[in-house]
């Protein structure tokens, strides 16, 4: 009877140490998702960003409340639309571009509007440059100070992986385009 107690009084001290070791992991262990390491390549609008597999340039960014396609009503919205004109050459591997975000200042993260998927960033080609528009819908608060960032793709290795994030000048002053802005269809050219 003893050594039935003793086994069992082991097994539970076992299963407490555990579930220590496990809440302990938990709490120093990093979200992968805010702080694996990125080796950020920073830019402005008009400038080249560099990475060793594709080149960014952010053409022109313009802020809307409405904005067309070559089909369809116009997408209109309360809050403010961001569009993002931006040339992408990629050089070594295919490129899924699902990882494309505006960053604002305080930390959130909005993703491009689905409506205007034609418009946008897709799987590009090695030796190919993809010029394409995101929209992005922002409450106006969160407008100043964006930046849009290029990230690795979703189903690339995480971690210490380089990301593109581009200052796109926006303030609280930057003008709005008065009607719906035309956003034209991605399209594509070799390069390379």
């Amino acid at each position: 009877m003893t050594g039935a107690r003793t086994r069992a009084r082991s097994g539970w001290v076992a299963l407490v140490v555990c579930v220590l070791l496990a809440l302990v992991l938990t709490a120093v262990t990093p979200d992968p998702a805010t702080n694996v390491r990125r080796d950020w390549v920073d830019g402005r609008v008009g400038q080249s960003v560099v990475e060793p597999d594709l080149t960014t340039t952010v053409q022109q960014v313009r802020l809307a409340r409405s904005a067309s396609r070559s089909y369809g009503d116009p997408f209109v919205s309360r809050q403010r639309l961001v569009l993002v004109r931006l040339a992408v050459d990629v050089r070594h591997r295919q490129r899924l571009f699902s990882r494309v975000t505006l960053l604002t200042t305080t930390g959130l993260s909005y993703e491009p509007r689905d409506e205007f998927v034609s418009q946008g960033l897709s799987t590009t080609q090695a030796g190919f440059t993809r010029t394409a528009t995101m929209v992005f819908e922002v409450p106006p608060e969160h407008v100043p100070g964006s930046r849009l960032v290029i990230d690795a793709d979703g189903g690339a290795f995480d971690f210490y992986t380089r990301a593109t994030r581009v200052d796109l000048g926006l303030t609280a002053a930057t003008a709005i385009d008065p009607g719906a802005v035309r956003v034209p269809d991605s399209t594509v050219r070799v390069t390379g």
